[in-house]
């Protein structure tokens, strides 16, 4: 594409803004966040918003290390309390970039 070699030791971003390509990683949490915001801002009882806010009463999770869940990565940057935050959009909007920001700084 841009007919450059590994000899040429260009790095990752170089070439990004080189084809206009964004970081998949990025990508991926953006569109996370911004479902997470969505699903929280639902008001009717539709299957995402039940399946979220759902606790399994007699079910317990195994004494290994626990597995992620999908809200956990939100829950550690915003808190328990992450879909009262996501109700304001522009608020919600506003966490977003630093939520990404934190997978870019760790890698």
């Amino acid at each position: 594409m841009l007919g450059i070699t590994r000899r040429d030791h260009r790095t990752n971003e170089w070439v990004r803004q080189q084809t206009g390509v964004q970081d998949i990683i990025v990508r991926i949490k953006q569109l996370k966040w911004q479902w997470a915001g969505h699903v929280a801002r639902i008001n009717d009882d539709r299957w995402t918003r039940t399946v979220t806010e759902w606790l399994p009463i007699h079910l317990k999770r195994k004494k290994a290390r626990p597995k992620m869940r999908w809200e956990d990565d939100i829950k550690k940057y915003i808190g328990v309390t992450w879909m009262r935050v996501a109700r304001d959009r522009n608020n919600w909007k506003h966490h977003e970039e630093a939520f990404i920001q934190q997978w870019i700084d760790n890698g």
